[in-house]
């Protein structure tokens, strides 16, 4: 990207390697990720060459993805202007999304989104993660924190730090990676994982754009309670009555313990269609 044109205003969210900032690109409304190595005691220091490699490693995976469920990244560089002067900051420039995250978004209302709603973003999720897997890709920490909204409501998935490619179609990773209360119970357990991970963390995005609530409310449990539950127990978030049944299917079939009897997330979106 051309840097004179990058315009950085306030900071808008806080990432696990950096912060992103409102600006402007060539007059347009962006988001831009930073990342700081040039501050006195970070730069070389370990951690500041992690987060470069993690940003490096989101920037080869998003730069190859385009479609109207995903956050489009309009392009990145190693130095950002800065009163004309430039610093040693790496960033990534995506399109700016208005009405930020749906995490924020759902938190906000006072009361349930109408259903037409619910199965629409419902549908834009299952849509960018179909986009995904179909090019070998595991996003790994999908949650409504991850999927932003548009001025027109249209979910879009975002943030590929913690997503990986699968170089071969059956092959699987392992290694804790997520957050709790999305996390796969296999994730959690240590165990092997593939693109069915993703599966079961829409899962509970479905639950939590329905009840307009996190899935397991406000009750404060640890990391011990969230896997004895889900590993050991196989128990689920609680669905609530008015929920629609054809609705309360999908999320069921998406929480199965066992990966191999969850669907693929193209059936996940022919049954949302089909509501």
């Amino acid at each position: 990207i051309d840097m004179s044109k990058l315009v950085i205003r306030e900071v808008i969210g806080l990432g696990a390697i950096g912060k992103v900032h409102r600006g402007t690109y060539n007059n347009e409304e962006v988001a831009i990720k930073l990342l700081d190595c040039s501050k006195p005691g970070l730069a070389g220091d370990g951690i500041s060459d992690w987060r470069r490699v993690c940003l490096m490693r989101e920037l080869r995976i998003w730069r190859k993805l385009d479609h109207p469920n995903i956050v489009k990244l309009i392009g990145a560089s190693p130095g950002v202007a800065d009163k004309n002067a430039f610093s040693n900051v790496c960033c990534l420039v995506s399109e700016y999304m208005s009405t930020g995250s749906l995490r924020e978004y759902l938190m906000s209302q006072h009361k349930r989104l109408s259903y037409k709603l619910v199965i629409q973003l419902g549908i834009d999720i299952a849509r960018g993660l179909e986009y995904l897997h179909s090019r070998k890709i595991i996003h790994r920490d999908v949650k409504t924190k991850n999927i932003l909204l548009d001025s027109a409501l249209r979910a879009k998935i975002g943030d590929f730090d913690s997503a990986r490619i699968l170089m071969e179609a059956d092959q699987a990773m392992s290694g804790e990676i997520g957050t709790f209360g999305y996390m796969a119970p296999e994730v959690m357990d240590g165990r092997a994982y593939d693109c069915k991970s993703d599966v079961f963390s829409f899962g509970i995005c479905l639950l939590e754009i329905y009840s307009c609530d996190m899935a397991y409310g406000l009750v404060c449990l640890s990391l011990a309670d969230i896997t004895k539950g889900l590993v050991y127990r196989n128990l689920r978030p609680k669905i609530p009555r008015s929920c629609p049944g054809e609705l309360a299917y999908v999320m069921k079939r998406c929480w199965k313990k066992n990966p191999d009897k969850r669907p693929r997330m193209s059936e996940v979106v022919r049954m949302l269609e089909a509501i």
